[in-house]
């Protein structure tokens, strides 16, 4: 389609600086583009009433209805409208919700590169929907149509010479129409006859027959997709630009290998059903799960996907999955399972519904196998009830309830704790009920009849009246016996673990609140000033405005790494096994490495946080990097109790080594200071150790010990 007349574009943002940045930048990117503003969904659906708009571009996360709920709206009176979800807030699902309700294209918020590939992705919606609007009114009429046509279309004859170009064409040549016609192709342009297309063009036109090509024209740097169709009188050619194309195909294609390793190294699967055909859709993962290969040509339904299931769990899956089509009840289930091979495992299944216009259309969700979490809570589970066993036998804090005569003994110890004189405690039941804090009540008598029922041990944290009137709060763990007759354990006072973890929760909500602030408040407005610091620097040429890029590159590393201190201060460490090798890959391609490389020299499994254990490889990955140089090497092994991370460069001096850990530390003026504190934060957190030491080519090596192989 020609490329002329304006473009209306509706942007709907919440932040006004944000909103003006991104307007500046569009218009500065195409002149024909016209930027109006809304600050909200309902504002963006009042504006839209008045029509006109060639092109919607929204964010998600804003005050009222968020990005996927403004696209619905919109779909119900404006089905074809080019809409562009442009946003900060990045995940599988909220593309897929997008997708799901109709987006014409997802986007998300970053450097300035990324108005330029807006305001292409703006361009492209709004040429396709103009094109698809053209053909309407084309009629009969198919010259007009392909002098009009966005692909290029143009014939040669016998010798190669241009007999017909429409406009596309023209542009694709750079040349003038009435020059190119009946000029050689190939000596106009000789760079082609050392690429693809010269042999495609003269095998095509031998053979007779038509056939497709697409391959990158390397001389232009730019991918084609071709249809040739040769005839007596020569070949005609329908030429695509799909540059664009092939680097999406490159991005899934990396998406699509990062989710098989996060799949394998979490052990989880993801899978869609069709409520319709009641086919499923499964992940490599999901196929892994089930000891299946992903290419034996197993195409299951739902139906199938049950079979799978232990036959005493078998009904719990199926009455989820009818409940979440029916009436989209989310459900999250903890079940046995069979593999095709015939394993015995335990799974967690998730699967919440997949809406259009309202309609339930599918169910999606992931399955994990958490057999080893399994194993070991049962594991748990029979430590605790020997250690109770055991404590029965100790001179401590210990009780004894007869149900039968509800007689109740407290040693003098648990007494003593609570400052009542053993003369005054009347050692019935009803006492204690009377020393029981009132909210407490339900949720003891709820755990007693559970032990008593099921026979199994009995353990409450519970506060009690101390003489003085205050309470005081205690870890109560207990076991049946006598066949039920008789109840006895023992209490720990646990009242000033409460009170820490009391003050460790406003800790960490006051980290979770900095975090948060640090993330949205701060990182916006920093966002705004990098690109209004790009819109100087093309104005004006100033050393000034160097060192202020500078300086906010440096804001940005500080906020990354105080986000990330926040973070690891915050949350628990969820250990599993991680393969240290495939995880090494995956951070080294996440780091910016240039020149350097990495040698593996490990095959171990340990024990780790995944997410934990990736952050502190990239700093040691990216610490080397810094400050080892250009071309140096870097080594990850293993070491008889845990692993080592080293580099040939110029290592740190030993002097000096005791102090790399400490927050403020850097060896460069452009450091944050925080990056090996962090990774000695992390390794502490997982209860390693860690200390530097010469490299074995003369940098530097941080050793990592302490550290539980997997079996």
């Amino acid at each position: 389609m020609e490329k002329d007349g304006s473009v209306r574009v509706l942007h709907v943002e919440d932040d006004p600086d944000f909103a003006d940045l991104t307007t500046r930048f569009l218009e500065e990117e195409d002149g024909r583009f016209e930027i109006e503003t809304a600050t909200s969904a309902s504002e963006g659906l009042e504006r839209l009433a008045d029509d006109g708009f060639d092109c919607v571009v929204s964010d998600y996360d804003m005050p009222g209805k968020n990005g996927i709920e403004f696209l619905k709206a919109v779909r119900k009176n404006h089905l074809n409208l080019p809409f562009i979800l442009f946003t900060g807030k990045g995940s599988e699902e909220v593309a897929s919700k997008a997708i799901s309700a109709g987006v014409t294209d997802y986007l998300q918020k970053g450097g300035t590169e990324k108005y330029t590939l807006l305001a292409n992705r703006i361009d492209r919606a709004v040429t396709e929907r103009r094109f698809r609007e053209f053909r309407q009114d084309m009629g009969q009429d198919p010259l007009r149509l392909i002098e009009h046509l966005s692909d290029a279309l143009f014939s040669l004859n016998e010798d190669w010479e241009f007999t017909y170009l429409n406009q596309a064409a023209e542009d694709l040549f750079r040349g003038d129409r009435e020059e190119l016609l009946n000029s050689d192709i190939w000596e106009l342009f000789p760079e082609a006859k050392e690429t693809p297309f010269y042999e495609q063009y003269h095998e095509a036109a031998v053979e007779g027959e038509p056939r497709t090509i697409e391959e990158p024209f390397e001389p232009w740097n730019r991918w084609y997709r071709e249809y040739l169709y040769p005839s007596e009188d020569g070949l005609t050619v329908i030429s695509k630009e799909i540059t664009d194309e092939k680097q999406r195909e490159l991005e899934l294609s990396r998406s699509r290998e990062l989710l098989g390793h996060v799949e394998k190294l979490t052990r989880v699967g993801g899978w869609e059903v069709d409520t319709e055909t009641r086919e499923q859709y499964w992940t490599d993962g999901t196929y892994r799960i089930h000891d299946l290969d992903p290419e034996g040509g197993f195409d299951p339904t739902v139906e199938d996907g049950f079979e799978f299931y232990h036959p005493e769990d078998r009904e719990t899956i199926q009455e989820a999955v009818r409940n979440c089509i029916s009436d989209g009840v989310p459900y999250d289930e903890e079940l046995r399972f069979v593999t095709a091979e015939g394993r015995n495992r335990w799974v967690r299944t998730f699967g919440e519904p997949v809406r259009e216009s309202g309609e339930i259309t599918a169910i999606r969700g992931a399955i994990q196998d958490i057999t080893e979490q399994k194993n070991r809570e049962q594991e748990l589970r029979t430590a605790k009830r020997r250690l109770d066993l055991a404590l029965q036998q100790a001179s401590g804090a210990v009780w004894e309830w007869n149900r039968e005569t509800d007689e109740l003994y407290w040693s003098s110890e648990l007494l003593d704790m609570l400052g009542i004189p053993s003369e005054s405690f009347e050692g019935s039941i009803e006492n204690f009920e009377e020393r029981l804090h009132p909210e407490d009540k339900e949720t003891v008598e709820a755990e007693i009849e559970k032990a008593v029922e099921t026979g199994g041990p009995y353990r409450v944290e519970q506060r009690l009246e101390t003489k003085g009137g205050d309470y005081r709060w205690f870890d109560v763990r207990g076991q049946v016996v006598d066949d039920g007759g008789s109840m006895v354990g023992v209490g720990f006072d646990i009242t000033e673990r409460k009170k820490q973890e009391q003050r460790l929760q406003k800790q960490n909500e006051r980290l979770d609140a900095f975090a948060t602030m640090v993330s949205h408040d701060i990182r916006n407005p920093l966002q705004v000033a990098k690109g209004q610091l790009e819109l100087a620097m093309n104005d004006c040429d100033s050393e000034h405005l160097d060192s202020v890029e500078g300086a906010l590159m440096r804001m940005d590393d500080l906020i990354q790494d105080l986000l990330t201190l926040a973070r690891e201060d915050a949350d628990m460490i969820e250990m599993e096994t991680v393969e240290l090798t495939e995880l090494t890959e995956v951070c080294w391609q996440n780091t910016e490495t240039g020149d350097t490389t990495v040698r593996i020299e490990t095959d171990r499994s340990i024990r780790a946080d995944p997410s934990r254990l990736q952050r502190l490889l990239e700093n040691l990955f990216s610490n080397a990097v810094e400050h080892g140089g250009d071309g140096v090497n870097v080594t990850v092994g293993e070491l008889p109790d845990g692993f080592y991370v080293e580099d040939d460069g110029s290592g740190i001096p030993e002097d000096e080594r005791e102090e790399v850990f400490d927050v403020r530390y850097s060896m460069t003026e452009d450091g944050t200071g925080l990056g090996l504190n962090i990774v000695k934060q992390i390794a502490e957190a997982h209860g390693w150790s860690i200390h530097v030491t010469d490299g074995s080519h003369g940098g530097a090596r941080f050793e990592i010990t302490g550290v539980e192989a997997a079996e």
